[in-house]
């Protein structure tokens, strides 16, 4: 079956990256690796973020504001050419800066599995095959459901190249409130994600190991560092990130990879980038979860 295929190919990639994603520190990790990771807290990616205001934060950069394209009110009548005639999230496209761009995500139902794993390849194969077997009919009314783009994937690095990473794995089933079938699996849950501005890098091509994603995250980071754009509390500072997928690995060209940071929250109250007071549609070592 192609899906199965589609994964099998990327297992021949691991070999490449079987170190965590880079740039976290090593310490706590060694032979005693995951116990120590998780007694610091390193994987504790639990605690859901309060619901507060989402607000677009932008900052004078070295005494001027860098310039940015505003995309009011502009909703995709159409998926994008990258969802490849797949039902994908619908999305307002607030603004386009060097880099990346800024998305406000509607209201989302997603399906999900938890995995760790040394390798991004590894953690979404894994994670691929439970959603697959999901939506091939394992679940209570044994309905079989149409694949979706992105394969969505909250990665959070783990503490050292000998420490396992945690990847939150997710299909999109449509948007929240979806009428779906609950999974016969416990490692398959469903949730609903409330609506969440998000920061978006893009890259053309095969992006499929640790280091490249790494790479596509870190210049993400960059950039709002450098437009004075503050990512959310659980993105800053390697923490994590979201991995959208839009590819089989059989197709050569028009390939479409994504890394999405979710807005700050603040503290000083307003409104966030469509004028509209959100809430958080994120928790660590999830994809978006009310």
């Amino acid at each position: 079956m192609r899906a199965f295929t589609f994964y099998g190919i990327i297992l021949m990639l691991v070999a490449a990256s079987l170190l965590s994603v880079p740039g976290v520190s090593n310490s706590g990790c060694g032979r005693k690796g995951a116990k120590n990771a998780i007694k610091n807290g390193v994987f504790d990616t639990s605690a859901a973020t309060s619901s507060s205001s989402l607000l677009l934060k932008k900052k004078r950069h070295h005494g001027h504001r860098l310039k940015h394209h505003r995309h009011d009110n502009h909703k995709p009548s159409s998926p994008p050419w990258f969802c490849h005639d797949l039902q994908c999230p619908r999305y307002r496209l607030l603004n386009e800066s060097a880099g990346y761009e800024t998305r406000r995500l509607e209201a989302t139902r997603w399906v999900t599995t938890d995995v760790e794993a040394f390798s991004l390849a590894l953690g979404t194969a894994t994670g691929f095959q439970r959603l697959f077997a999901y939506i091939s009919g394992a679940n209570e009314q044994q309905r079989k459901i149409e694949m979706t783009a992105p394969v969505l994937t909250h990665v959070v690095p783990g503490a050292g190249p000998f420490c396992k990473s945690k990847y939150s794995v997710s299909f999109f089933v449509g948007e929240a409130g979806t009428e779906t079938p609950k999974p016969t699996s416990d490692d398959v849950y469903v949730r609903d994600a409330s609506a969440v501005t998000v920061f978006v890098a893009s890259k053309a091509g095969f992006v499929v190991d640790d280091f490249s994603i790494a790479a596509l995250a870190s210049g993400l980071r960059e950039a709002l560092e450098r437009d004075g754009v503050e990512p959310h509390p659980r993105h800053r500072s390697e923490e994590g990130f979201f991995v959208a997928g839009y590819d089989p690995p059989f197709r050569l060209s028009g390939r479409h990879t994504e890394v999405w940071m979710a807005a700050s929250e603040e503290d000083d109250g307003g409104e966030d980038a469509d004028g509209d007071a959100g809430d958080a549609g994120v928790r660590g070592g999830s994809a978006y979860t009310s």
